[in-house]
């Protein structure tokens, strides 16, 4: 699919492609395939292993160790194109800054954060002071990480964003780009989106 996006295409700018996944089944094979052809790799992971099992029981470890692999495998690729998507939620709030630490120090090249698509039954006001306390920490260890290396991981701390968030906020001032044509979510059964949470695969209707 890769190949024919890119064959096919015939403006000034380069097509990013990037591959969403809960990184439960990537192996090296695939690892290798991502680096040859400059795709993105996005992993699903909340950090520490309290806050992964609320996403999916018992993959803590699988995930730590397809980061770890992917970046010992293929670092220069992993400094550019590798991140994670942590989640946001009511109940994770007490772990929150260590879960973005945990992914700071295992060298990603960012860490984006969402809130919970659903309703958070578990956020009230105490824990949304809870949070404000969790994002001060957060704020401390990103810029002792960027004194370290001159890189701010977390997307929402970035002085300047990538393009592919500079592009999500450029339709008519909105966060989301669903109905953007800038980008398109494509489907394993090959249909395409324009968001991947509207994506079959992914919902239980």
């Amino acid at each position: 699919m890769v190949r024919v996006i890119r064959s096919r295409h015939q403006g000034a700018e380069p097509i990013e492609c990037t591959v969403l996944t809960n990184g439960t089944l990537v192996e090296n094979a695939d690892l290798e395939f991502l680096a040859e052809h400059d795709v993105n790799l996005r992993v699903s992971f909340d950090g520490v292993a309290p806050a992964q099992a609320r996403r999916a029981s018992g993959t803590y470890r699988t995930v730590v160790n397809v980061l770890a692999r992917a970046i010992r495998r293929q670092p220069g690729w992993a400094r550019n194109r590798l991140s994670v998507a942590m989640i946001a939620q009511g109940a994770t709030v007490p772990t929150f800054a260590r879960s973005i630490a945990k992914s700071m120090t295992m060298g990603l090249a960012e860490v984006r954060v969402g809130p919970l698509m659903n309703h958070d039954l578990e956020w009230g006001e105490s824990t949304r002071r809870q949070f404000e306390e969790q994002i001060e920490q957060v704020v401390i260890a990103s810029w002792r990480c960027w004194k370290r290396t001159g890189q701010v991981p977390v997307d929402f701390l970035r002085p300047d964003p990538p393009a592919s968030l500079r592009r999500g906020a450029s339709v008519g001032g909105a966060l989301c780009g669903a109905c953007s044509r800038d980008s398109v979510a494509v489907d394993p059964d090959g249909r395409g989106w324009g968001c991947p949470s509207f994506m079959t695969s992914i919902q239980s209707l």
